[in-house]
């Protein structure tokens, strides 16, 4: 089954979306291949990651076996990327067939910036980037409390939509 997205209309949803909680969303099709984000740029952080080839490819694993687990699971699920961030994806379901997955992205909870921060700088050591760089980059991420997360989640868990006719 082949999805059809109103990207007009999801765009709306998504950046209405960022503007209550926050949250970078992507969208992505049954293949995990995003088709589209809110706000459409990448935080500097992931940027930087993204940046060298071996954080590019861990950024699109990691991806990928989100999709995957959340599609056997059938349910969100909240989990740590490659890059020491958090988090969380939900199938989107068109009569009960997952036909996308929303992601909800680059997320920091803040809760201990220290023990926080030393997993994120020991996930990303091997990517040769100068650490007080990808410091600076890592400061600008918003903190968004995991009570926050979890609410999100539950909002757009998982996503059961109805088709519309073409």
């Amino acid at each position: 089954m082949r999805a059809v997205f109103d990207k007009g209309e999801l765009l709306v949803l998504l950046r209405d979306f960022y503007q209550l909680t926050g949250l970078r969303t992507v969208v992505f099709d049954e293949w995990g291949m995003d088709i589209l984000s809110y706000p459409p740029e990448l935080p500097a952080y992931c940027r930087l990651v993204r940046g060298t080839p071996e954080g590019e490819q861990g950024c699109r694993l990691c991806d990928q076996k989100a999709c995957r687990q959340a599609q056997r699971e059938g349910k969100t699920l909240i989990y740590p990327c490659h890059a020491g961030l958090i988090e969380a994806i939900t199938p989107i379901q068109v009569d009960d067939v997952i036909v996308g997955y929303l992601l909800l992205s680059h997320i920091v909870q803040g809760a201990d910036e220290q023990a926080e921060w030393k997993r994120a700088k020991g996930l990303c050591a091997g990517y040769g980037i100068p650490e007080d760089t990808l410091y600076q980059a890592y400061r600008q991420l918003p903190r968004t409390p995991y009570a926050l997360l979890q609410a999100a989640c539950a909002s757009s868990a998982p996503w059961n939509c109805l088709p519309v006719p073409i």
